[in-house]
């Protein structure tokens, strides 16, 4: 990730922490381990995607990547599991095959596991990377305790004929395949699911018809399951004994009064991001300046519930400004910008190719030990869900004729 705020590095002047339990795309596609901060890559291209942040979030499976029966997790039903059968999303041998057996029958032989969730009604979100091994498809199904409840993602794992349904109380809200390279997929499936606090989950490979019994050679290759509450997947959570929490990415400058090349009474921020996923009324934070006990003093700017990018200035709790950009809602997976200025009577924002909102700013924060929070608020959240590919920062503000041609090459600003 890119930044013009002085020669030092990103690791030398931003103080990471959370991703604990996390993963990334590294740069050679594969999937690995990796804690905040976690620069992520394209799996396909290879290319760099910038850093990734995320909210906590847990995977309620355990074991998720080891379906074979000796750990007494994994129940299978008329599937024979082969360990270590294909090279998996990480580069290593370690992704199963799911074999149907002749007894079995597509819809009927499965690997499956119980696990506890919260005790809560909402949304919740069953994924797998799969890959077809002779046979053509392969469905996620999950049920509630009572077992009238449930959700069937039959995926396509040669094409895109997916059908889904659901039973119950349970209702599908989305569904979504997402190429991981070497023949992988993606595949998940988004559900209403109720409060009980137990949970199955199954995964059903096929025969070569995609229907009726299976041959004992043809299924699917499966790795990475995942069962998590939210509206999306995130990244990958590999679990083993026990179901894991991944903690909330944080990219933190503290202090800032005491850094040489800021100013607090004026400057310009830059910002080029990538919003992933767009949770459902919430919003979720590009970047904000805040004193280090309270939120009083600030300047924030983030996506709306409805992806509208907004920006407030507060002093002592006290609004100074309010800006909701118009038609500024864009839907996730584009790369975007937000360019800000401030000074004394003056706030200027402009986001994407849209000309830039002036607003007057009465008064500036009167910030305490004030800290920068990139892609998220104090303490994680309200998270982007997806990559900061750029930031810059100068310590003049941009006015508003020269803002909207303003990169993180720029070296003069007139203000």
């Amino acid at each position: 990730m890119g930044t013009t705020l002085t020669e030092k590095t990103f690791t030398q002047l931003f103080a990471s922490g959370g991703g604990l339990n996390g993963s990334r795309v590294a740069p050679g596609g594969n999937i690995e381990a990796s804690a905040t901060p976690r620069f992520d890559f394209d799996p396909l291209t290879k290319a760099a995607r910038g850093l990734l942040v995320e909210g906590r979030r847990a995977n309620y499976l355990r074991q998720s990547s080891r379906f074979h029966l000796d750990e007494g997790i994994w129940i299978s039903n008329d599937v024979n599991v082969e360990r270590n059968s294909a090279v998996s999303p990480t580069g290593q041998q370690d992704a199963a095959k799911l074999v149907l057996a002749a007894s079995g029958t597509y819809g009927q032989g499965n690997v499956r596991q119980t696990t506890t969730k919260p005790a809560a009604a909402g949304f919740y979100t069953a994924s797998a990377y799969l890959k077809s091994a002779g046979g053509v498809r392969g469905f996620i199904y999950v049920a509630g305790h009572a077992g009238v409840d449930s959700v069937s993602a039959n995926f396509d794992l040669v094409g895109n004929a997916h059908e889904m349904s659901a039973t119950g109380s349970f209702y599908v809200a989305s569904h979504k395949v997402e190429d991981a390279g070497n023949g992988w997929r993606r595949y998940e499936v988004t559900f209403q699911a109720d409060a009980s606090t137990e949970a199955t989950f199954s995964l059903y490979p096929s025969s070569p018809t995609g229907n009726g019994p299976g041959d004992n050679v043809s299924g699917m290759y499966a790795w990475g399951a995942q069962y998590e509450a939210g509206t999306f997947a995130s990244s990958v959570i590999q679990t083993t004994a026990e179901a894991l929490l991944r903690t909330s990415d944080a990219a933190t400058i503290f202090n800032l009064h005491q850094a040489p090349w800021c100013n607090l009474q004026e400057g310009t921020f830059y910002v080029q991001f990538v919003q992933r996923r767009a949770p459902v009324g919430v919003s979720q934070m590009i970047f904000g300046v805040t004193s280090n006990l309270d939120a009083g003093d600030r300047l924030l700017v983030y996506l709306e519930g409805n992806n509208a990018v907004s920006a407030n200035v507060y002093r002592q709790w006290v609004e100074q400004t309010t800006v909701v950009v118009p038609y500024s809602v864009v839907p996730p997976g584009q790369v975007r910008k937000v360019v800000v200025s401030w000074k004394s009577g003056r706030f200027v924002i402009q986001v994407d190719a849209l000309a830039p909102v002036v607003t007057g700013l009465a008064m500036l924060p009167n910030y305490i030990s004030p800290a920068l929070f990139l892609g998220h608020r104090n303490g994680g959240e309200d998270p982007i869900w997806g990559e900061i590919r750029e930031f810059a920062y100068w310590p003049k503000a941009a006015n508003p004729g020269e803002i909207s041609a303003i990169t993180p090459a720029t070296e003069l600003i007139a203000g």
